[in-house]
């Protein structure tokens, strides 16, 4: 039985939330408990999918719904960060949210409570909790038994949002002596999660992961139109063609990586974060530098291992589905605003501006045609008397 200690940005229940597949992914580590796969040692949470502000409670009523024990941690957020976009960095500026070491300092206790190299941390968001707990314990990389990180792209093209989030974090991890698994866009969007796959969840009537599928459905509208089409173009293994209709489950798949390892082949991978100049700050260019290693018998500090799968994508989906399934929940769970409130004053701000603009360029027009009529008249006048 694998030791896990989870590492999560859930948005799942919070409508402005990027993506909901650690919701997913924290619902099926708690039936790979219940089969004896693993057992889940703790779950700290931090900023990415969403602020700190909202994956927080977004934790705390995932695990109230299904009733799940663990031993749950808070830990850095937004401003620890280097958020992937301008806005959100600007965002991050202007909302209040307690970040905590809390989850740092939890995972170097776990490690120090378990036999040497038994703990593996899952990293299914920005690296940063995981990045301090190192920066604290140096000693934490040789008692680990190794990190699963959730984030990568193999081909020289623009990070996942895990890594361009906190780029800094994600490279003190691969230079770490730590053992790593990397689970990048490449080997992720081998599945998607369709309108069909969501059909059967909902033939799961106490299954907690009912509460996630207004999100769901949301996924599948939105990421065949905003991610997917970058996702298909990348060099590489063929991608699911279920993207053209469905979001990628990230996290699912990072954690039957470090479950079911049964279900992948192996590559060693040289992976570099190059260090961004000091005047521009991370995440600078948003890229990695990887390619093949081949070296059998070497040890190297920037090695990381990347799955590929190697069953059919259906059964990696009735998979998933069998675990989610397996875990009942209360019913009840609304999804939670998040920004919408301050969307929707931004976007009425923008129509009153509009609307205010368009009355201002009638006025000037108006004067404007007062005026001009008035000069046609004082020089008709004066030609008259000319």
């Amino acid at each position: 039985m694998a030791n896990l200690w989870i590492d999560a940005d859930p948005s799942g229940l919070v409508w402005t939330g990027l993506d909901c597949d650690d919701d997913l992914a924290i619902l099926a580590a708690r039936a790979l408990e219940a089969t004896g796969e693993v057992a889940v040692v703790g779950l700290s949470i931090c900023g990415g999918n969403a602020p700190l502000l909202h994956t927080w409670p977004n934790a705390k009523t995932l695990l109230s719904l299904a009733e799940v024990p663990w031993n749950l941690t808070k830990g850095l957020g937004w401003r620890s960060m280097q958020p992937a976009w301008r806005s959100l960095r600007l965002l991050s500026g202007s909302i209040s949210e307690e970040e905590s070491s809390d989850a740092a300092g939890a995972i170097l206790h776990a490690a120090a409570s378990l036999p040497p190299q038994s703990l593996t941390v899952l990293c299914l968001g920005p690296a940063s909790n995981l990045a301090l707990a190192l920066r604290r314990g140096p000693w934490l990389a040789e008692r680990l038994k190794g990190a699963v990180l959730m984030g990568g792209e193999l081909t020289h093209r623009r990070l996942d949002l895990n890594f361009m989030t906190d780029r800094g974090a994600a490279r003190e991890i691969l230079e770490s002596a730590l053992p790593t698994i990397l689970v990048p866009i490449q080997t992720c969007a081998q599945v998607a999660m369709t309108p069909r796959w969501l059909q059967g969840l909902q033939q799961c009537p106490d299954a907690a992961a009912r509460s996630i599928l207004p999100k769901m459905w949301l996924q599948t509208w939105m990421m065949p139109r905003l991610v997917n089409p970058r996702v298909v173009g990348l060099p590489g293994r063929p991608t699911s063609p279920g993207l053209s209709q469905g979001f990628i489950p990230w996290d699912l798949i990072a954690l039957l990586a470090a479950s079911r390892p049964q279900l992948f082949t192996w590559e060693s991978w040289a992976v570099e974060l190059p260090s961004c100049p000091s005047e521009q700050g991370e995440p600078c260019n948003g890229t990695m530098h990887s390619e093949p290693f081949r070296l059998t018998g070497t040890s190297r500090a920037d090695v990381a291992l990347v799955p590929w799968l190697q069953v059919a994508e259906d059964e990696v989906l009735e998979q998933i589905l069998e675990l989610l399934c397996r875990v009942p929940g209360t019913s009840g769970a609304s999804l939670q605003p998040g920004f919408l409130t301050q969307l929707l004053l931004a976007t009425l701000a923008a129509f009153v501006a509009l609307a205010l603009g368009a009355r201002g360029i009638v006025t000037v027009c108006r004067n404007a045609g007062t005026y001009t009529r008035r000069m046609n008249n004082h020089l008709t006048s004066r030609q008259k008397r000319a």
